[in-house]
């Protein structure tokens, strides 16, 4: 490919790179290589990092450059800044003048005032605060600081947004007035809590009644060059202070000058008058700024739809692009259309794009069996709203009937979207495109590190038949929400509950602070608590697993780790058909051979018939074994193998592994008959059989299947 600074590779919001190559760049992988001076082009000054050629993409094309030459080009996943990895740019910025939040504009629309620039935590997928949300922050702030201490920070009809942050679980920075004034998170122990960076201690200061500690004099100005307060600095504290607390520290007049958490109760703060019984830290301090009055500012718009308009050049661009990109794909690949349509934001967003570009689209809705009744009656009303057909394909029990096969699902251990999403599409576009389909999706670069290493048009193995394109890929949150409240977009209502994202309800990648919103309203919520209270009875696992959570990873990360401490979590999941192998092989005609036993019994007749996948099967039905050419397999589990070598050896293994696996574990899911060319697949009350005279042994349909992604858990080799 050859690399150009056309506009056509310009993606709105990404900066372009230049790259220069003083020394050429050796092949990847060399221990050698030279670093590379990377700089991004933006409106302040630029920035150069280092990196090694290898993290660096062009489209889907490593860069290898002769020496002394210069390229522009796009990064496709991150940008890097200093050493940062982010999903995109951040896009927060803030008119003082009106008081609203702008997204990327120098300017406000509304005043032609300059905007500026609010420093947030990366990601930065900005989204507004809904009445509920603040009301809940309010209750909050009074629980900890005292009586009115949330009104004084959420002032009636101040405009709120929040920035999801990386956390142990659900966290939220707190931007008001174009201000971080703290952040609100989720603790597993304490439930929801509020930290105050400064701004929002002097907000609060006046109402004060809770969680303070007085410092003495001489302890201002340490803490206030860094360090944290130590007991014997302590002249005063709160009752209520224990360990843990989010608490103020004020000074003599009661002015606060710091902010951090509690690493003693109030009673070991004050225990002793003398230094040599209060050593120690009293207060480990996050946040410390010398008294000043608070930068509040006046409310000039008070409605969404009337902030929209302050970025109103952005979001016209946004559109403007979005369609055109539409317009391109579909005449690129010309084929009947459709939205996948869950009834979240982006895909509301995708599907309002599809139609302004001039398309009537199908709509696709994927009942998963795990949706909230709300979002069934929404997606059908947007579809009468706007005139569009949905075509709706359910996964039924899918998810009740698999979970006692594969486990509670994960965030490394999806299962479930394979079986309950993924397969149900594959169903409804054998059924209704059998030439494919040009489907439009709602997914953005800034939802995950997944969605991130995907280009705005791509092709899932998992759904034959379907050309997956994004209009919003390069959108953030706010690029999103501001576009729906522009347009006057009716929204699913459990964002209103304080959801950033909707889907199935019980899915891993929520968050316990989700979870704890979920449970509230809906009674399905329990009912999957019930199940996970009685799987973590049947495996002996303690109470942490459902308290915390843990069920949401099979391989806990790190940061939950050093949370649990002490806590052990054994692995326990469903016991797997596993495959073990004679040590070494053995010569034969024509090669080589290996043997080994599966730790069960076989259905060898069901064996015999998906074995089709890999070649012509003979079954010797009255000895209990079947073979093809180069494969032999009993009943009693017992295998041969042969290859010319161990290259092929391996592969003839793995294949049969793949089929043994597809006859335990088939959920029939679908997505190998659609795959199937031949329509030689069917389902019996097994799972999946294959019509024999048909089969053409072509190896289509083995993979993707749910049966060899979530239980093959061995290397056969």
């Amino acid at each position: 490919m050859m690399l150009s600074t056309s506009e056509d590779f310009i993606v709105p919001g990404v900066p372009v790179i230049k790259i220069t190559c003083p020394f050429g760049i050796p092949p990847l992988r060399s221990s050698s290589s030279p670093s590379t001076k990377v700089f991004m082009r933006s409106k302040q000054s630029p920035v150069l990092a280092y990196m090694h050629i290898s993290n660096i993409y062009l489209m889907d094309n490593h860069v290898n450059a002769p020496a002394s030459s210069e390229y522009f080009f796009i990064p496709r996943i991150y940008h890097w800044y200093m050493g940062i990895v982010r999903f995109g740019p951040l896009v927060l910025r803030w008119c003082l003048n009106c008081n609203i939040p702008v997204v990327e504009q120098d300017t406000c629309e509304l005043c032609k005032s300059q905007t500026v620039e609010v420093p947030v935590t990366p990601p930065g997928d900005i989204k507004p605060a809904f009445p509920r949300e603040i009301r809940m922050f309010r209750k909050i702030v009074d629980a900890q600081f005292g009586e009115g201490c949330g009104r004084a920070l959420f002032p009636q009809k101040k405009i709120v947004v929040l920035n999801p942050v990386p956390s142990v679980d659900k966290m939220y920075e707190v931007i008001l007035d174009g201000q971080v004034v703290g952040a609100v998170r989720y603790d597993f122990n304490k439930k929801w809590q509020m930290i105050l960076r400064m701004e929002g201690a002097f907000r609060v200061e006046k109402t004060l009644t809770r969680n303070y500690v007085v410092a003495d004099e001489g302890a201002i100005v340490p803490v206030l060059n860094g360090s944290n307060l130590m007991a014997v600095g302590v002249v005063d504290a709160c009752p209520e202070v224990a360990p843990g607390n989010e608490v103020l520290v004020l000074d003599k007049d009661k002015h606060v000058f710091a902010s951090g958490v509690a690493k003693m109760s109030a009673a070991e703060m004050l225990a002793a008058r003398n230094a040599e019984e209060r050593k120690g830290v009293a207060v480990k301090v996050r946040w410390r700024e010398a008294w000043r009055a608070p930068r509040v500012l006046p409310d000039r718009y008070s409605t969404w739809d009337k902030i929209a308009e302050g970025s109103a050049g952005a979001l016209d661009k946004k559109e403007s692009m979005a369609i055109n990109f539409i317009q391109n794909v579909i005449k690129k690949y010309n084929k009947p259309v459709a939205v996948s349509f869950s009834g979240g934001k982006d895909s509301l967003v995708t599907l309002m794009l599809v139609l302004k570009a001039g398309v009537n689209p199908k709509i696709f809705f994927i009942d998963t069996g795990l949706e909230f009744p709300e979002t069934r009656e929404y997606v059908h009303a947007i579809a009468k709203k706007f005139g569009v057909e949905v075509l709706s394909e359910s996964a039924g029990e899918a998810f009740w009937e698999n979970v006692s096969t594969f486990g509670p699902p994960g965030r490394d251990f999806r299962w479930c979207c394979k079986v309950c999403k993924l397969a149900p599409t594959s169903r409804l576009i054998s059924k209704n495109f059998p030439e494919g389909v040009l489907v439009f999706i709602g997914q953005r670069v800034y939802e995950s590190e997944q969605r991130a290493q995907k280009g705005n048009v791509w092709e899932n193995p998992w759904v034959p038949g379907q050309i997956g394109a994004s209009p919003v890929q390069y959108w953030n949150a706010l690029h999103v929400w501001l576009y729906i409240f522009r347009e006057g977009l009716d929204i699913n209502p459990w964002y209103l509950e304080g959801l950033e994202r909707i889907g199935c309800y019980l899915c891993p990648a929520g968050t316990m602070g989700d979870f704890s919103i979920v449970r509230k309203k809906f009674a399905g919520m329990k009912n999957w608590e019930r199940y996970l209270q009685k799987y973590c009875e049947e495996h002996k696992l303690p109470e942490e697993y459902v308290k915390y959570g843990l069920w949401r990873w099979r391989s806990l990360p790190a940061g939950i780790k050093d949370f649990l401490g002490a806590v052990q979590i054994p692995a326990k999941y469903p016991e797997t058909l596993k495959l073990d192998l004679a040590e070494g092989y053995s010569p034969c005609t024509g090669g080589i051979s290996i043997e080994g036993i599966y730790n069960a019994q076989l259905d060898i007749e069901r064996i015999a018939n998906l074995l089709n996948i890999v070649g012509t099967v003979k079954l010797y039905r009255d000895a209990g074994f079947c073979e093809t050419q180069n494969i032999k397999i009993f009943a009693q589990g017992a295998v041969i193998v042969k290859g010319k070598d161990t290259q092929e050896l391996r592969e003839h293994l793995s294949r049969l592994h793949a089929v043994v696996m597809k006859s335990v574990y088939c959920v029939k899911c679908g997505i190998c008959v659609a795959r199937c060319p031949q329509n030689a697949i069917s389902f019996d009350e097994k799972g999946i059989r294959i019509d024999e005279g048909v089969c053409k042994h072509c190896g289509s349909c083995l993979q993707p299947c749910p049966a060899i992604a979530y239980k093959v858990e061995q290397d056969v080799w």
